[in-house]
């Protein structure tokens, strides 16, 4: 488990002072091993209407030191839709799900699907980015010598013509990553055993059980119950002070 993060950064609001001080304060009972303290300051920033990357980074490295699992992998869950990137979010979030009671089989998806993710994965990584700089760079040289050079080798022409559509594809597979991300409503359990329910109310008959942790997408929402999907295609209902959105 990475540390957490101590820097200093400024809020949106009025008392940006204030959500800085609660922030060092949080950060100062975290290396004191103080760890429910930490919580406090930390989410009384949360609780304010604030957020930032290094906030949910904190809050879930401190949960995971209280052994609260369903939290800690729900806001390393919400650093990492800030940012997607970063090694240190990306290996603590690992770490944690390999904790997790539930060990959900996923329905296979489209290959086509499978190879749009996997592409979209890489284009987010430092190394899938600057490969895909390069191509564009290396295609757009081309290109400009398409059209200064009336003669050219026609190799050249369609390595270029090549790279160009590489670069334009992998560009929309990037803005339709993001657009799935950004609209894809999910879940993360955060008590840590619970009761899913066949129907919205909490009379109903169980469907299943799951611990926390476990990650699912939301699909519709009567009275304070959310309709939940697992990765393996089981639905049921959940109730809304049982989990925390993603």
């Amino acid at each position: 488990m990475k540390k957490i993060i101590f820097i200093l950064f400024i809020f949106s609001n009025l008392s940006s002072q204030d959500f800085n001080k609660n922030f060092q304060k949080g950060n100062e009972y975290f290396s004191n091993k103080k760890y429910s303290d930490a919580i406090v300051e930390y989410e009384t920033i949360i609780n304010s209407g604030n957020q930032s990357f290094e906030l949910y980074y904190n809050l879930g490295t401190t949960y995971f030191k209280i052994n609260n699992l369903g939290k800690s992998i729900y806001y390393f869950e919400k650093a990492k839709k800030i940012n997607p990137t970063d090694e240190d979010v990306l290996f603590n979030l690992r770490f944690a799900e390999s904790r997790k009671i539930d060990k959900i089989d996923v329905i296979p998806e489209f290959f086509l699907k499978i190879w749009i993710n996997n592409w979209y994965e890489f284009i987010l990584t430092k190394i899938g980015f600057t490969f895909l700089y390069i191509l564009f760079v290396i295609g757009l040289s081309l290109v400009i010598c398409i059209y200064l050079f009336t003669v050219i080798n026609k190799n050249l022409f369609y390595s270029g013509v090549l790279l160009f559509l590489l670069t334009f594809f992998s560009i929309l597979i990037y803005e339709y990553g993001n657009y799935e991300s950004e609209n894809k409503n999910q879940g993360i359990i955060t008590t840590s055993i619970i009761n899913i329910k066949l129907t919205p109310s909490i009379e109903s008959e169980d469907a299943f059980l799951l611990h926390e942790g476990t990650k699912f997408i939301l699909l519709d929402k009567v009275n304070g119950w959310y309709k939940l999907k697992l990765a393996d295609g089981k639905i049921g209902w959940i109730n809304e002070n049982n989990f925390g959105k993603i």
